[in-house]
């Protein structure tokens, strides 16, 4: 017992601090459970996702999983089979593990109906080579050559002559050696040394291909005189290629599963598509997969939740070629989805996903194939109230966190915790998530577009009404900055005119709502300008800081708290290249790269080592350069011209990223040895993007605003690129 406690802990432990790295393996292996997945990743490491209830994928717990997690971390593995709810593997040194569910005894372990959620080893000392598993019967061979059976034999698929349940290994064919086994739903199938195929078990369609539908409870010969090299049992059908590298099917063809473009089943083996030469072949649940010599991959028969692969969900009689273009080497034909292992190692999924079984945070199923591992590197991130948004170098848009208002622009109300392609197609280069539930950005031709929350019209298209998918802003105007407050948003267009919309503080001597952009400060050109809940900050061309609006804690810097309802010149005679607003404080960056700050001072965010507010302008840190600053709702960050990120504020939840909650009124670095060119610090939680386009986060994360699916961190976390998707993500709701 305390021996596998142990082993549970370093599972879970291992499994955390783990995850990232599944996403920048390449895939030596995959297998398809019914809603489950295996992968080996190029340097040996088992990884499992998908449904988990019986305890399927081995990492200690019952909990479905929607990003990979590390099994055996300390175990190098050879090969992985998933079940439809139990799974096996050998490891390098020729060990057989087995867990998951164990009704008929199908994990080995001499025991019926005791499940188990971490790998427990089979046939202690018997070194093995091979093993399949279908439903609820298990085949291996070992490393002589001796073919081992176990588990539900209802239908004689042990092949031992019985149709009696064995929870231990036992002995098939003595004396003969095998080299290839595939175990169907209730059938088994495998190849000798010599070549010879072998069918025994459940023959209802004709799936043993020995030209009758009689069950067999031993092994029998199947078209004798024919050398085969590779097999696989399916549902109720078979296939298998020969040694010419022909490939063969029958058995039950109510969907087409053949191939042979008929729906009638066949009790003897018949050559397909004779024209090529095949070297890898997977049946699944009345589906059929291969790939030929060339890499082409083929997919025919039952096409439920798009399973085959060709962006369609009807059957197919006979065999199509889908990802025209891209090689493969494997793949795995699941009950309802199918995974597949393209020559450079990338890892492909399709059909249904209600379980995670893609390995992309998601639960949405595809048509098509989707590449799970991506490698997306970032230039800009905007964190808001709880939504985040981000560009990536592609141009690429992507969104996550909470959802209630449409912010995250995919046409639902649904928070995601793992990112999003939002108006996938279009590319973006300057994105502002709102403070309070509105995203704007601004596509590479300079068009404005704006979802979200528009209850004082702050999306600027004329109407109270909120968008969950982006509308257009200003039609014809190009722009080139955008920033949105709350409930106020500010452009500033590619002449350098500034524009205003929403509710009051606008600048424009009124404080009425605005439903379309007004032009503020007419005849003077801006280059940045940042909105905030209350009031905003603007930077000519000429780099004098302006600013208006509620000032009640001096977050003006003007030197008082009179609010302003037009543009009054801040700290006149410096010259400024940024500046940020929140609630109530400002930070901003002269030309000579030196951080100021003012206004509110709670929790020390101005970063002076004291809590009183400031109604001018304030050195923080003197004698470093600066070259980007963002003021969170109560904390503040900033990075140094050496690419030092630092924070300071309040640490509730871990914002400031220190790995503790205790605030800070002086600046401290974080992540030190990492140089960051962006940070984004939103209400109460931190995004930041390294020198080499990685992103991290921390702080809170009850709407999935950090991307990572997992609750909140209170130090820099890498989020997995591979989990971002190009359609919808696991729902918050």
């Amino acid at each position: 017992m305390k021996r596998l406690l142990l082993l549970l802990i370093i599972v879970l432990f291992a499994s955390v601090l783990n995850a990232i790295s599944f996403y920048s393996q390449k895939i030596a292996g995959c297998s398809a459970g019914a809603y489950h997945t295996l992968t080996i990743d190029g340097s040996g490491y088992l990884w499992a996702w998908g449904y988990n209830y019986c305890g399927q994928l081995g990492d200690g717990t019952t909990q479905e999983k929607y990003i990979p997690v590390q099994i055996m971390p300390t175990t190098k593995f050879k090969i992985a089979v998933a079940g439809f709810d139990y799974s096996m593997a050998i490891d390098e040194s020729g060990n057989l593990w087995a867990w998951g569910t164990n009704n008929s005894g199908q994990l080995g372990n001499a025991t019926i109906s005791d499940n188990t959620s971490i790998p427990v080893p089979v046939k202690p000392g018997t070194k093995f080579k091979a093993v399949s598993i279908y439903y609820s019967h298990t085949l291996a061979i070992d490393e002589s050559g001796n073919l081992w059976s176990w588990g539900s034999n209802t239908k004689g698929q042990l092949g031992d002559g019985t149709t009696s349940d064995k929870p231990s290994p036992v002995k098939i064919k003595s004396g003969t050696m095998f080299k290839y086994i595939s175990a169907g739903t209730a059938h088994s199938m495998a190849i000798d040394e010599s070549g010879n195929l072998w069918a025994w078990g459940n023959n209802k369609y004709g799936q043993l291909g020995d030209g009758t539908v009689s069950d067999k409870s031993t092994p029998v010969m199947v078209k004798s005189g024919t050398k085969f090299q590779n097999v696989s049992a399916g549902f109720g059908h078979s296939m298998a290629i020969d040694e010419a590298k022909k490939l063969w099917s029958w058995g039950g063809n109510s969907s087409g599963q053949l191939g042979d473009g008929s729906d009638i089943n066949k009790s003897n083996p018949e050559q397909i598509k004779s024209d090529n030469k095949f070297r890898n072949i997977s049946a699944g649940s009345s589906s059929s997969m291969a790939i030929d010599e060339m890499g082409n991959l083929w997919t025919w028969g039952n096409n439920g939740y798009g399973k085959l692969g060709d962006g369609t969900v009807s059957e197919k009689t006979f065999p199509v070629n889908i990802m025209s273009g891209t090689k493969f080497r494997s793949v795995s034909a699941g009950y309802n989805h199918s995974m597949a292992i393209d020559e450079s190692e990338n890892l492909w999924s399709w059909g249904t996903n209600e379980n995670g079984q893609f390995a992309d945070g998601t639960t949405s199923g595809k048509t098509l194939p989707v590449n799970i591992k991506t490698d997306v590197k970032f230039k800009t991130i905007s964190a808001g109230n709880e939504h985040s948004l981000a560009i990536d170098e592609s141009g690429n848009l992507w969104a996550w966190g909470a959802n209630s208002y449409g912010q995250l622009g995919d046409g639902t109300k649904y928070g995601k915790n793992i990112p999003e392609q939002i108006k996938s197609g279009t590319k973006f280069k300057t994105i502002a998530a709102g403070k309070y539930n509105t995203s704007l950005a601004i596509d590479e031709s300079g068009n404005l577009w704006a979802w979200g929350y528009n209850y004082y019209g702050q999306l600027g298209d004329g109407s109270t009404q909120d968008r969950n998918t982006p509308v257009q802003v200003k039609y014809g105007t190009k722009f080139k900055i955008v920033s949105a407050g709350s409930s106020i948003t500010m452009a500033i267009d590619e002449a350098g005119n500034l524009w205003a919309w929403g509710y009051g503080q606008l600048g424009d001597g009124a404080t009425s709502t605005k439903l379309l952009p007004v032009n503020i400060k007419q005849g003077t050109k801006f280059k940045f300008v940042s909105a905030c809940t209350t009031y905003a900050m603007a930077i000519d061309e000429s780099g004098n800081l302006w600013g208006w609006g509620t000032n009640k804690t001096g977050q003006l810097g003007d030197g008082t708290t009179v609010d302003k309802s037009t543009p009054i010149k801040v700290k006149s005679g410096v010259k400024f290249m940024n500046v940020s607003t929140y609630y109530s404080h400002t930070l901003a960056i002269d030309e000579s790269g030196n951080l100021w700050a003012w206004g509110s001072n709670e929790y020390g965010k101005l970063g002076n080592g004291a809590l009183l507010a400031k109604t001018k302008p304030i050195s923080v840190k003197v004698g470093i350069k600066f070259k980007c600053t963002d003021a969170g709702s109560v904390h503040s960050a900033a990075i140094d011209q050496s690419g030092n990120l630092l924070t300071w504020g309040y640490n509730k939840f871990g914002r400031l990223g220190d790995g503790t909650t205790s605030d800070k009124s002086n600046p401290i670095p974080i992540k030190s040895g990492t140089k960051f060119k962006n940070v984004s610090a939103g209400y109460n939680y931190t995004l930041a993007i390294d020198e080499q386009g990685k992103l991290w986060a921390w702080g809170y994360n009850d709407v999935g605003q950090l991307g990572d699916g997992t609750a909140w961190h209170d130090s820099p976390t890498l989020i997995n690129t591979g989990n971002f998707v190009k359609g919808k993500s696991r729902h918050n709701r």
